[in-house]
């Protein structure tokens, strides 16, 4: 896990297994988003506005779904 200083994301990680990246927003939310090239990750975490190249390069281009910790799981109605 690497900790970015950004207003937007507070840290990302990537597994090179599979080829996903989870971003951990500010909010505390975490989203994995899948089959992203190591490329991006690498982008991600050296730019100067992190939330910005997470905007243009990242965001909307890969498929996600939201991750929830064991203590916050969503439940189903």
């Amino acid at each position: 896990m690497v900790y970015l200083q950004s207003t937007a994301i507070r840290a990302v990680a990537w597994n090179a297994m599979t080829s996903t990246l989870d971003i951990t927003f500010t909010s505390g939310a975490t989203y994995s988003y899948h089959d992203v090239p190591q490329c991006e990750y690498f982008g991600l975490i050296i730019a100067p506005s992190p939330g910005q190249y997470f905007n243009k390069n990242i965001r909307d281009q890969y498929s996600s779904n939201r991750s929830y910790s064991d203590s916050r799981r969503a439940t189903r109605p």
